[in-house]
């Protein structure tokens, strides 16, 4: 028989050298494997609940009624909660910009991004391993239709439909927050009918622009609903003097103080009520759409008022909202009273504070005093928007939209919170739901 020679015994324990390198780089790499992939699938788990939980906290800001800058500042919130605090890694979009909710207002996009450390799989790979998650949350409400209890923008209901932009002779319309009869506006639509009347609809046009306006609770949408831009007015504390105006905030021969609690408006008397002009700030809100051929060019949520500085805007940004083209210019009648105390004829005297009070009202018209002839008491949202962009369209029509993002628990096509318990600004009441979707 033939003996192993030693380099035989060499030779073998060099071949286990070498199954043993190559079989603990294959253990070494699965183990490599294993606890990456572990490691990358917890922090998957990880990102996933960050942008859930941001969604949902964004949602809940909209169907709450705050402002998409608010919901967007609470999804980033979230994300930082959760340790993902790269502003690059995060990307909020309200509406959702892709998938099956892409555009449509009341759903929130959160998409995270984070790179995952590698323990052992950075030997063999030098790009560094990025895993994101994305989620999409639902904020809004569920409209059902009613009759209110008598809000403060009119009680009842009514179901945006479009309506026709006819031909009409063009003009020179300014967009201050004020429907006159220099500015050639056509109403084109009531909006209900009868007790439901809840305004008006109108346009006009210059060479450049169309201009429109909704006109809610005034003398002249022959309405049913107590107006917009005024309190209630508080009993003097003596029979005034025949020929003698009333003083600020107190009521004249022929007002009745009790009217805005008798129709259940939720105003009262300023001073000691609990709502006020400045409480209108980035509160009331409308949604307004301008459609070419059934595509709306121009679809937007304008704040009835907000702060600019000293003095005050209407338009679509702050707690407004532009989701396709915003208008070129807009105002609102309050914007406009506020503004021009001169030619409203309040605010212009010591004691009259236009924040808190407004000139003394009645609301048989038109038996306010004419020194008080330039106040608008009605509610209107103006704008205009370019003709250029519906030059080719052959039919343009105007609506309003429902839409989330309200403040308060009430809210629709004209969103306006409770000034006072068991009343609100209605035209079709809605309870919020806030869920993940995808």
């Amino acid at each position: 028989m033939r003996g192993f020679s030693t380099a035989d015994r060499k030779g073998e324990r060099g071949q286990a050298l070498v199954l043993f390198v190559l079989s603990a780089a294959v253990l070494f790499g699965m183990a490599a494997l294993v606890i990456d992939v572990g490691l990358a699938y917890v922090e998957r788990r990880h990102i996933q609940n960050a942008v859930d939980a941001a969604a949902l906290a964004a949602a809940d800001d909209l169907a709450d009624g705050k402002s998409i800058f608010a919901a967007e500042a609470s999804a980033y919130d979230y994300m930082k909660r959760h340790g993902i605090t790269d502003v690059s890694d995060i990307q909020i979009n309200i509406p959702p910009l892709d998938g099956k909710y892409a555009g449509q207002v009341g759903y929130v996009q959160v998409t995270g991004y984070h790179t995952v450390p590698m323990a052992f799989l950075g030997l063999f790979r030098a790009d560094p391993w990025v895993m994101g998650a994305s989620a999409v949350a639902e904020g809004r409400t569920t409209s059902t239709t009613s009759g209110g209890s008598g809000g403060d923008s009119g009680s009842g209901t009514y179901t945006p439909t479009p309506i026709h932009v006819p031909n009409m002779a063009c003009g020179s319309p300014a967009t201050d927050g004020r429907v006159t009869a220099d500015d050639g506006y056509k109403k084109i639509a009531d909006l209900g009918a009868g007790a439901n009347d809840l305004g008006d609809v109108f346009a006009a046009c210059d060479d450049s622009f169309y201009h429109f306006a909704l006109v809610l609770n005034g003398p002249t949408t022959g309405g049913a609903s107590a107006n917009e831009n005024v309190y209630g007015c508080k009993a003097p504390s003596k029979p005034p003097k025949p020929g003698t105006p009333p003083k600020p905030g107190e009521c004249g021969s022929g007002d009745n103080p009790n009217y805005h609690t008798d129709y259940d408006t939720g105003w009262a008397q300023s001073p000691k009520g609990a709502h006020t002009f400045k409480d209108l700030a980035n509160s009331d809100r409308a949604r307004f759409q301008v459609i070419c051929d059934g595509t709306p060019l121009h679809d937007f949520v304008q704040d009835y008022l907000r702060p600019d500085g000293a003095a005050w805007a209407s338009d679509a940004t702050s707690d407004g909202q532009t989701i396709v083209g915003a208008p070129a210019a807009s105002s609102s009648s309050l914007e406009w009273n506020l503004e021009h105390p001169s030619q409203t004829g309040w605010g212009d005297n010591p004691g009259e504070k236009p924040l808190t009070q407004s000139p003394p009202f009645s609301p048989t018209y038109p038996t306010a005093s004419s020194q008080y002839s330039g106040w608008v008491w009605e509610m209107i949202y103006e704008f205009k928007v370019p003709k250029a962009n519906y030059a080719s369209c052959g039919t343009v029509e105007f609506t309003l939209a429902a839409f989330t993002g309200q403040t308060g628990p009430v809210g629709g096509i004209h969103s306006s919170p409770p000034k006072t318990e068991g009343s609100g600004s209605v035209f079709l009441f809605e309870s919020p739901v806030v869920r993940l979707v995808e």
